[in-house]
């Protein structure tokens, strides 16, 4: 979906990844997803220069869902950790600890901020109910900003 780069769209691309979750099956993971949409939309609508729009892109496998957000701007996060008497930049903070896995790649007009949610249910005490391989959203090697490859959990 393509939204105009200002902050009433943080709610509209949050209801609408609610509302596909939904279609899809995956409500059991709405409440991590709509927080992970909420933080890339806020930070492409914040942080980048000279944008009218912001694409919002999710995509399913079998145990995974995958959040990408574009914007024209070329210029790639900067992630950083927050003293703890700020009263913002912890987006990617929130993000790094939701997502299995993040990360940035450049398009043909900017970039593409995404982030990976494991969508296996968990038994009651966090393991997955099943246990498929895990299908990663593409067959590219993932680039996390700060360094190669997110820590596994």
């Amino acid at each position: 979906m393509t939204l105009p780069a200002v902050s009433h769209s943080v709610r509209l691309s949050r209801h609408a990844t609610r509302a596909a979750l939904t279609a899809w099956q995956l409500a059991h993971v709405d409440e991590a997803a709509a927080l992970l949409v909420s933080e890339l939309v806020t930070n492409a609508v914040r942080h980048a220069e000279g944008i009218d729009v912001v694409t919002v892109n999710l995509d399913a496998g079998r145990t995974w869902l995958r959040i990408e957000v574009q914007d024209t701007d070329r210029h790639w996060p900067q992630p950083r950790i927050p003293d703890r008497l700020d009263e913002s930049g912890f987006g990617f903070v929130l993000v790094d600890a939701l997502a299995s896995n993040w990360g940035v790649r450049e398009t043909e007009a900017g970039k593409a901020v995404w982030a990976e949610l494991d969508t296996r249910r968990r038994d009651p005490r966090g393991l997955p109910s099943r246990h498929p391989s895990r299908h990663p959203a593409s067959g590219s090697p993932r680039q996390h900003p700060s360094g190669p490859g997110k820590r596994p959990r």
